[in-house]
């Protein structure tokens, strides 16, 4: 089953169909969380703290598949765990390209350059 290329296409719309909704949520409430926590304390959140939570749910998805691997259910763990990895990927580069503008907004272009590479290195 993910062998297959139509499980190539599903696996692409799972992880990266919630990217648009994530970035815009970020875009309307960074003002707030800044004001209330702090920059300091919002970035470390979004930047430390969601890579954290990113590591573990790919650890997580790895050891459940481990553990409760039957062939048939492949296309469903991937799917139930796809918006979850396409929420906290596109927070890290929302905020990554974000601290890349308030370093200096000539890097913004080569910022998303870099993630663009980074994304169809194997």
């Amino acid at each position: 089953a993910l062998h297959s290329k139509a499980m190539t296409v599903y696996m692409r719309i799972s992880v990266f169909s919630s990217f648009p909704a994530t970035l815009m949520l970020q875009g309307c409430a960074d003002a707030y969380f800044d004001r209330k926590y702090g920059a300091k304390l919002a970035y470390f959140v979004r930047l430390a703290l969601m890579q954290l939570l990113l590591m573990v749910l790919l650890f997580t998805w790895m050891r459940l598949q481990v553990l409760f691997y039957k062939p048939e259910s492949e296309r469903i763990w991937l799917l139930a765990v796809g918006p979850f990895l396409g929420n906290f990927t596109a927070t890290c580069l929302g905020s990554g390209v974000k601290m890349a503008a308030a370093m200096d907004a000539g890097i913004v272009l080569w910022a998303h350059l870099g993630f663009t590479l980074g994304n169809v290195s194997p």
